[in-house]
């Protein structure tokens, strides 16, 4: 391979690398906003789960750090969350 080609290719793998570690920061940064907004009222969860589409067990498995959904998701509920804060 050409070096213009290895330095693309190193270019594209440091951008990547920094791509993922920002998305784990915002991942963390929006689970605890989720997080706060189901913690500050009873039945928020089920409003949460209800008004986003997103089944109830995927908001627990999120909020207890068994298994996080994809980004898209937590994107979702986030939004959802602001929503219902605005109400």
């Amino acid at each position: 391979m050409s070096s213009k080609k290895n330095q693309s290719v190193d270019q594209i793998i440091a951008k990547w690398d920094d791509c993922l570690e920002a998305e784990e920061l915002d991942k963390r940064i929006l689970t605890d906003y989720i997080r706060e907004f189901v913690e500050s009222k009873r039945g928020n969860q089920a409003l949460l789960a209800r008004e986003s589409g997103i089944d109830p067990i995927v908001i627990t498995q999120l909020l207890k750090q068994i298994q996080n959904p994809s980004f898209e998701r937590i994107l979702q509920l986030s939004k959802t969350v602001q929503k219902l804060i605005k109400y």
